[in-house]
């Protein structure tokens, strides 16, 4: 009928029928890229990461917020409790057009000479700003993940932890919280201290303990992101499902929210 005259019967390689229409099959990535940007200058080589961070070379540096009401840095402390320390962007205030990743992260530690302490480190992250249900632990030495390399500074009494993330295992983040405890055999007369007090440098038999962290640093780079467009498209795609569009799902609309998604989950933290 003339009502029908400009729907198409079939369409060509790399299109599909959608409604009378010959839609893109495959996503273009420039579409994706205008919702959410996964590409950048700093995606280098692992190679090349190593070196960098080794260098803790200042491209890669992400200028965070440290908080924590129990490790005030470059000030010795007691370990042998757990302590924890935050590092946030805080960017659902700040920076809301961008999201984050991170490829390593770097502390830099001193202890006091002869000690018997050996510092263990979990490391939970926050990928988004929100609630802790979307959070995960990073699983040190499991299925392949990375473990932390202890480098001894020159002579000094301090050493440079670092973590390398690199790109198989880089991951977004909003915060990631940082909880230190230390592993020794304390003398049966400590066992029962709270360890909360200020600690006395003076005396010898405690000294052995204490620590300080003298630099915190996280590693990566931020990603251009459009919220208000992204939650367009979405609504665009709720509306054509709604209204009894029984092939909505191969809409153009529908495949880049697709494609976006697998692009996402490269990203998503180990199971």
């Amino acid at each position: 009928s003339m009502a029908n005259i400009s729907l198409c019967g079939s369409c060509n390689k790399g299109y599909k029928l959608y409604r009378g229409r010959c839609e893109a099959q495959n996503v273009d990535s420039e579409r994706s890229e205008q919702f959410m940007s996964l590409e950048t200058e700093l995606d280098f080589q692992d190679l090349e990461l190593r070196y960098l961070l080794q260098k803790m070379d200042s491209r890669l540096h992400v200028h965070t917020t440290f908080i924590s009401n129990e490790i005030r840095l470059d000030t010795f402390f007691d370990p042998r409790w757990r302590k924890r320390m935050s590092l946030t962007l805080k960017s659902n205030k700040n920076r809301v057009e961008f999201i984050h990743m991170v490829i390593g992260m770097s502390m830099r530690i001193c202890q006091a000479r002869n000690t018997t302490l050996d510092p263990s480190f979990f490391v939970y992250v926050n990928p988004f700003s929100g609630s802790h249900s979307e959070g995960w632990s990073m699983p040190f030495g499991e299925h392949g993940y990375p473990r932390w390399e202890k480098t001894r500074l020159q002579n000094s009494q301090c050493f440079n932890w670092t973590l390398l993330l690199g790109n198989r295992w880089k991951t977004f983040f909003e915060t990631v919280h940082i909880y230190l405890r230390s592993r020794a055999r304390l003398p049966t007369l400590m066992r029962n201290e709270t360890g909360q007090g200020p600690v006395d440098l003076s005396d010898p038999t405690k000294r052995q303990f204490y620590v300080k962290i003298s630099e915190v640093q996280l590693y990566g780079y931020s990603l251009r992101f459009n919220p208000d467009l992204l939650r367009s498209a979405v609504q665009q795609v709720n509306q054509s499902y709604a209204q009894g569009g029984q092939f909505y799902s191969s809409s153009s609309v529908m495949l880049l929210m697709l494609d976006i998604r697998e692009r996402i989950n490269r990203l998503a933290p180990p199971v």
